[in-house]
């Protein structure tokens, strides 16, 4: 975001007055805007976070495309910019969200905090490799962020489908808080913590364990 902050604004003022600007941001942000909302909608509704991420970059890099052919065509530059912010404004809600999703409740508040601290990382690194691109070959910022997707992809495929994600709650026989972290190293389990009822709940994949290998699992560390 930052990257194509730190660029784009130059291209486009070899095309509008800085008068003009509006034309362009005004139907961005409107759009990009009126994308978000109901997009996050469905996809919290409907458990499809996973999907509205990879369509978001699969938008975004449309947008990187359009913005790098937009040298000699302004109106690309145009289209590239709004569509750029629209899948932006796909990916920017789920990618906290997933992270809720996946962080042990104990740690949610740290992996948050991570994850804000990765953001401003990415404005400084995204800033300074504008700026790069800026004072030498400005237009081959976009093909880059295009290369840079292919990995993002890859990364967010490695993820869980957060409708796989399930909760159960045993009867435990004791708390110990290192018997939790331990569940929580064991692959396909999220979280585990006790209640003040005295039940373990664990928060798992579906596609790696179901209640009854849980149960097993629970029997053989004598926690229930």
């Amino acid at each position: 975001m930052t990257s194509v902050v730190v660029g784009t604004p130059f291209f486009l003022a070899t095309v509008f007055e800085k008068h003009e600007m509006w034309k362009v941001y005004a139907p961005m942000i409107l759009l990009g805007g009126g994308v978000m909302l109901p997009a996050m909608y469905w996809a919290e509704t409907r458990k499809m976070l996973q999907e509205m991420l990879f369509f978001g970059i699969l938008v975004a890099g449309i947008g990187y495309f359009l913005l790098g052919a937009g040298e000699h065509t302004h109106g690309l530059l145009v289209a590239g910019i709004i569509v750029y912010f629209i899948g932006f404004n796909l990916i920017e809600p789920a990618l906290p969200s997933l992270v809720s999703r996946f962080a042990p409740v104990s740690l949610r508040g740290t992996a948050l905090g991570v994850f804000n601290m990765s953001q401003y990382m990415g404005a400084f690194f995204g800033g300074a490799i504008g700026g790069l691109f800026l004072g030498r070959h400005p237009f081959w910022l976009y093909p880059f962020l295009m290369l840079l997707c292919i990995p993002w992809v890859w990364a967010a495929s490695r993820l869980d489908n957060p409708r796989n994600i399930r909760d159960a709650r045993f009867p435990a026989k004791s708390e110990a808080p290192h018997h939790a972290a331990e569940l929580r190293r064991v692959h396909g389990i999220y979280d585990a913590r006790w209640l003040p009822d005295g039940h373990l709940e664990i928060r798992y994949s579906s596609l790696h364990h179901d209640e009854s290998s849980l149960k097993f699992l629970l029997k053989t560390k004598g926690l229930i």
